[in-house]
């Protein structure tokens, strides 16, 4: 008997299996193009009856205290309700995101700092490699002075995206994926997280961060250690932004000493990469490795995959190239018209 004809004996044998693989694949990334729709273009469709409210608004509260407000329902409703759809045809259960009993790893501290450490020498060097990024993508962050707006701007800077984008992208992603593969799961969960970002280079950032916090999921099943950590990193760069040269200071000791540990942890991690649960080979990805079903194949065999590409870039035109986009969008309508006449 040939390898070919064992190869197709396998796939024939679990062929079932494969096809609730490639329905998984599919409502994941189903989910991360109507979550990225949402997130990007759903205040475009809600602006003219918004428009309408405006006046009624103003005699309650403040605009800016409004707006916060408005970005904090839509943020939560953008994120969760798509994955939460997702969640029914792969047999989610809220018990594999919230264990009873959560593991911790032996250094939460450490493995903090680590996390921390890294995503900042990694934007040290992206911002070295690309000294003009900052002109082109950044936009200067937007100060609020009263009390309450600075309270909800820290909430839906640091406490929201903390919970629910490790709800989304690391709990519910990584569950529904898990069973096709861990190391598959926590990878394409993370690429997903990084490109909801949109910012081309905080896109690269929030891959690695979801690599290194997948990472922490899979090691303790729960998403808490990653809601921490996540709320660390944001908070340090909201309070930054607020601080005085006492709280700058001690921002600038706890980068520097976090990028100490961070290398010193690598070195030591580098001698002992079975601590790291995603590069750990598991049953299910051997047993489809050997048949001819990879799920990157069936990744990019979906078209949704291609769909959410293309959403990207809208996205990115949309929020830093809008000018460019309508001499686009104008030069393609004139060319229809012609071609109409």
């Amino acid at each position: 008997m040939t390898y070919a004809s064992i190869t197709q004996n396998i796939y024939n044998d679990n062929k079932k299996t494969y096809k609730k693989a490639k329905s998984r694949i599919c409502w994941v990334i189903f989910a991360a193009c109507f979550c990225l729709a949402l997130l990007n273009f759903l205040g475009y469709i809600i602006s003219v009856p918004l428009s309408k409210i405006i006046p009624y608004v103003e005699e309650v509260m403040p605009l800016t205290t409004f707006d916060l407000l408005l970005s904090m329902g839509m943020y939560i409703f953008c994120l969760v309700f798509p994955f939460a759809i997702a969640m029914i045809p792969c047999k989610t259960k809220i018990r594999s995101i919230f264990p009873i009993k959560a593991r911790l790893t032996k250094n939460p501290i450490g493995y903090t700092l680590f996390v921390f450490g890294i995503c900042i020498l990694f934007n040290l060097f992206m911002n070295l490699l690309f000294p003009w990024y900052r002109d082109v993508f950044v936009a200067e962050p937007e100060i609020y002075e009263s009390t309450t707006d600075i309270i909800l701007y820290f909430i839906s800077a640091a406490v929201l995206p903390a919970i629910f984008e490790e709800l989304v992208f690391r709990g519910i992603c990584i569950s529904c994926l898990r069973p096709v593969g861990t190391k598959f799961a926590v990878i394409v969960s993370a690429a997903i997280f990084g490109l909801a970002h949109v910012d081309p280079l905080q896109s690269m950032f929030a891959f690695l961060f979801g690599l290194l916090i997948g990472g922490a999921f899979v090691a303790t099943g729960s998403i808490w250690p990653g809601v921490l950590l996540h709320f660390f990193n944001n908070s340090v760069s909201v309070i930054s932004g607020y601080g005085h040269d006492a709280v700058l200071y001690f921002y600038g000791l706890l980068i520097m000493g976090a990028m100490a540990y961070s290398l010193v942890y690598l070195y030591k991690f580098s001698k002992l990469p079975g601590r790291f649960p995603i590069l750990v080979k598991n049953e299910r990805e051997s047993l489809l490795t050997g048949s001819g079903f990879t799920p990157i194949r069936a990744l990019f065999s979906n078209v949704w995959t291609y769909f959410f590409i293309i959403l990207y870039f809208a996205a990115v035109m949309i929020r830093f190239f809008p000018e460019t986009l309508s001499y686009i969008l104008l030069a393609v309508s004139s060319l229809f018209g012609a071609s109409v006449k």
